[in-house]
């Protein structure tokens, strides 16, 4: 609200009264095995904890005063729960309780740890429920592909618009006659659009040159032929024209 015409109308809090914290329970074991915390970190799955006035009875009595209970949230310091202002707190409690859980590590000892394969890279995977090692790292694998395929999506469009931005200028100067700078637009994005697809191409088909090496020379063949063609369509076009001049 610093930015507003009225800036302190509404003010907003600088600080929070309370800092969200979060506990780690020591000792948390799947069956013998200890787990290590990060693994107990990545566990989701959190419940709410129920909460009345009397969990709070050991406060000060100035303290339980300020404290209103609705539904397992606490309100302090604040007049009417149905109607929030700026600067009002809310807190709210909860746990993750103890449960079946399916784990992807490798044992040591008493405690269970990460596997470290030959190519440096971790595996440790933990979910809630009795689920089977095929469907962890199905869904694992499902995972990093969506993920994967997300980067590759903005990756494209991060390069189309630096191309169209690139081209702008010649968009500027027809825009003295707004319909031909629609048109000289249009035809930019269309020129951003085929060298953004080519671009992206080339790129994954770097990555996967070593891994999927069949599928890279493939892609790079794809985009080159594709160039090629769009050049001679653009040169059989430029002859056209010419004859019919």
């Amino acid at each position: 609200s610093a930015s507003f015409k009225e800036a302190q109308n509404p003010s907003n809090p600088t600080s929070k009264l309370f800092d969200s914290k979060n506990l780690v329970a020591s000792n948390v074991k799947v069956g013998a095995f200890m787990l290590p915390e990060s693994m107990v970190n990545s566990l989701s799955g959190y419940q709410a904890v129920a909460v009345t006035p009397e969990t709070f009875s050991d406060l000060p009595y100035e303290t339980q005063e300020k404290l209103k209970v609705v539904a397992n949230t606490v309100y302090y310091g604040v007049n009417d729960v149905a109607v929030p202002q700026i600067g009002d707190t809310r807190i709210r409690f909860e746990v993750i309780l103890p449960q079946e859980v399916s784990v992807v590590a490798m044992q040591k000892g008493s405690s269970l740890e990460p596997f470290i394969t030959k190519n440096k890279k971790t595996i440790s995977m933990i979910q809630t429920g009795n689920i089977s090692a095929e469907d962890m790292f199905a869904s694992a694998i499902e995972g990093n592909n969506t993920m994967t395929m997300i980067f590759r999506v903005i990756g494209f469009f991060i390069i189309f618009a630096g191309i169209n931005m690139l081209l702008q200028p010649i968009r500027t100067f027809f825009s003295v006659v707004p319909f031909f700078g629609k048109i000289v637009g249009f035809g930019n994005s269309i020129v951003a659009g085929i060298f953004a697809v080519g671009i992206t191409l080339t790129t994954i088909a770097i990555a996967w040159l070593f891994a999927r090496p069949l599928l890279s020379i493939g892609l790079i063949v794809l985009v080159v032929a594709g160039f090629l063609i769009l050049g001679t369509m653009k040169r059989n076009q430029e002859a056209t024209n010419s004859k019919e001049k």
